[in-house]
């Protein structure tokens, strides 16, 4: 963009006293020499036109978008045929900062000099818009990243619940019947009617019943370290060492409470469990999304469908993790469109 190089003299003079910016039109009669026309420069920078010169212009631009508009300077001036644009800030006479916007060709002249013209636009206020926006969709970003990890982490909270259930029930029976074989014991001590062998019966089942709660209540502790290595991965982004195989087991039995609703299957096969250094996070998240589409989406109503997790090592040696679920998939016409941002 810039004046056309046949305009006159007087109407590039009208298009610079009309223009909300600045413009400068160099023709270069020789390295490093220049003959400058200004525009309106002092309304966008508050310095007198006398500043705008390659030299004194450069020091307004702001420190850390120099070294980008220096290498865009050099090509505007020593490519013949360069027509681009270039946003970037300044820092104005009075300490403000404001962005502006150049539009800029290089063009060889009837008298065969070399010509670079140029416009400045002041796009502060669409600029900050612009970040304005950019920020909140990042935030949006954050917003809906963190309500699918909750999510997520509802998921797995549910199903160590479900998993708890058992081995607690399972202790509080046998506490019970530990409770009832010591009342037995207690009337026979106060009728006087216990034998030796009643003493010896008592103390086998305890240690039955003991041994047994021993196993639930480990059970249990297995469930609460599964949960609390899951959970805390989801919570960071650190990367560990995990055998892979296993990781997905606890992520698989953690779930099993929405397999159990959806009514389908969901079999594993661990064809590899080799130890990998990864963020176990992203891949939790990954596989409860995969398997939560696939029982909500993937079948029909009535239907007992199946999904398949197998992790496994390929041909050139990586681990490879796939979900696939025996569903109709997605309609042939729409799949082109299934990684196209807020498809549903």
């Amino acid at each position: 963009m810039g004046t056309r190089k046949d305009l006159s003299d007087e109407i590039y003079k009208q298009f610079l006293e009309n223009l909300q910016g600045t413009a400068f039109q160099a023709v270069i009669s020789g390295p490093d020499q220049y003959e400058i026309n200004e525009g309106n420069h002092e309304a966008l920078t508050g310095y007198p036109p006398e500043y705008f010169t390659p030299g004194k212009y450069f020091t307004l631009i702001h420190e850390d978008d120099r070294p980008r508009v220096m290498e865009y300077n050099d090509r505007l001036y020593s490519e013949e045929g360069f027509d681009d644009e270039i946003t970037y800030r300044i820092i104005t006479r009075s300490g403000d900062v404001k962005w502006v916007k150049s539009f800029d060709r290089h063009y060889l002249g009837d008298r065969q000099q070399h010509i670079v013209q140029g416009v400045i636009f002041d796009v502060t206020r669409m600029k900050e818009q612009e970040l304005a926006l950019q920020e909140q969709m990042e935030k949006s970003r954050e917003r809906l990243y963190l309500a699918d990890r909750m999510e997520g982490l509802a998921t797995v909270v549910s199903g160590v619940f479900h998993e708890m259930s058992t081995p607690i029930g399972n202790a509080r029976l046998l506490g019970t019947e530990m409770g009832v074989k010591a009342g037995q014991i207690r009337d026979l001590i106060s009728s006087g009617d216990m034998s030796r062998e009643d003493l010896v019966r008592f103390v086998d089942n305890v240690n039955d019943m003991s041994g047994m709660i021993d196993s639930v209540l480990e059970q249990a502790v297995a469930i609460m370290k599964g949960f609390k290595v899951v959970t805390a991965d989801e919570a960071t982004v650190e990367p560990r060492k995990i055998a892979i195989g296993d990781y997905l087991r606890e992520i698989r039995r953690l779930y099993e409470p929405k397999v159990s609703e959806a009514l389908h299957d969901v079999v594993m096969s661990v064809e590899t469990n080799r130890v990998l250094t990864t963020v176990p996070g992203y891949i939790t998240q990954i596989i409860i999304n995969l398997l939560s589409n696939a029982l909500i989406h993937a079948f029909t109503d009535g239907e007992k469908g199946r999904v398949d997790i197998v992790v496994r090592e390929n041909r050139d040696g990586l681990v490879e993790i796939s979900v696939e679920d025996n569903g109709p998939g997605i309609p042939e016409p729409e799949r082109p469109r299934v990684f196209d941002m807020h498809y549903t």
